[in-house]
């Protein structure tokens, strides 16, 4: 039995053409008809970015190390031709 899914390359591409600062501004907008300043709602965005961003790499840097990859290792085939001896 084969899961025929969403091609998650694919998924991952759509989010380069998302504006950020639009979604900032849709989260700040929101907040306020309960009182909260457009500049507060902006810096709470700009802050659930930065936990989301953080918690992101944290994760993905514990699997790497469970997968003994390292950064180094990331760096080396991310660069064509860094794995040849010259």
């Amino acid at each position: 039995m084969w899961f025929y899914g969403p091609d998650w390359s694919e998924v991952g591409r759509s989010f380069t053409n998302v504006h950020w600062q639009w979604v900032l501004a849709a989260l700040a907008l929101p907040l306020i008809n309960y009182g909260i300043s457009y500049a507060q709602g902006f810096a709470f965005g700009i802050g659930l970015q930065a936990i989301e961003t953080s918690v992101g790499i944290g994760y993905g840097l514990i699997f790497l190390a469970r997968e003994s990859i390292g950064l180094a290792t990331l760096r080396r085939k991310s660069v064509p031709g860094a794995n040849r001896r010259r």
